[in-house]
C-alpha cells in the first residue's frame, strides 16, 4: 500500500494556518477549530499581510495542545473515579472493618 506525500507527518511550527474546510489540522476537522476559538478553548489570530486583501487566520499550536491535554486529564481523572466506585461498590465500609462481639 502506497500513501501520497500530502498524508506525511511533519512537525507543526508555533503558528499553523487554519485548515480550509474540510481538511484537519493535528487531526482536529476546520469546523471544530472554528467552535473552539469562537469558545475561546483556543487562540486563533487574524494576520493581515501586506500583499494581501484578506487576513490569515492562524492558529497558535500551543493553545491547541494545551488543549488536548487538558481533555486527557478530564478523561483520565473520569476513568479513575469510574474504577474508585467499581472499588465502593464491591467493598462497604462496615465489610473491611472487622468486627469483634464477646
Amino acid at each position: 500500500m502506497y500513501f501520497a506525500a500530502q498524508t506525511e507527518y511533519r512537525i507543526p511550527e508555533l503558528f499553523e494556518p487554519m485548515p480550509r474546510p474540510g481538511r484537519r489540522l493535528l487531526g482536529i476537522p476546520h469546523n471544530i477549530l472554528v467552535e473552539l476559538d469562537d469558545a475561546d478553548l483556543i487562540k486563533v489570530v487574524e494576520v493581515t499581510r501586506p500583499s494581501c486583501r484578506r487576513p490569515v487566520k492562524l492558529v497558535y499550536i500551543p493553545s491547541l495542545i494545551a488543549y488536548l491535554e487538558r481533555l486527557e486529564e478530564i478523561a483520565d481523572n473520569r476513568r479513575r473515579a469510574e474504577i474508585r466506585a467499581g472499588y465502593a461498590h464491591h467493598h462497604k465500609p462496615a465489610d473491611l472493618l472487622e468486627v469483634v462481639t464477646e
